[in-house]
């Protein structure tokens, strides 16, 4: 499945995933569709975060802190990711319909991570 969001220019892949996550409960099945890239740019953060805000427009709201990522209980299938206060991240976050899109960018080793994510909740026939 295509993310659908913008890749800043001149930025390098790093990896890419498509997932999906299914968990049971009962004889109900519920799951979730991920998509992934990720990318590294050696470009200052506020100049790649200034381009991601003009990209995206208003409907992308703009959060700032430190990135977390977690990973939860395995075997539900379980992970975090969240922003927490005094972190140099900033991440843009669409939320509508079941349905969560963003840009998370972090500087890591003197660039910057680029971190583009899709979930939604998947249908079960």
């Amino acid at each position: 499945r295509e993310l659908k969001l913008p890749v800043y220019p001149g930025a390098q892949p790093d990896e890419s995933a498509a997932v999906e996550f299914w968990a049971g409960v009962g004889e109900e099945q519920a799951g979730f569709d991920l998509a992934v890239a990720e990318y590294y740019t050696d470009d200052q953060l506020e100049e790649v975060a200034a381009w991601y805000r003009k990209q995206l427009g208003p409907e992308f709201r703009r959060e700032t802190g430190r990135i977390v990522r977690e990973r939860g209980d395995k075997s539900k299938g379980r992970m975090e990711i969240r922003l927490e206060e005094h972190g140099d991240g900033v991440a843009y976050i669409n939320e509508r319909d079941e349905r969560v899109r963003g840009v998370a960018l972090e500087p890591r080793l003197g660039r910057v991570r680029i971190a583009l994510f899709d979930v939604s909740q998947a249908l079960v026939q």
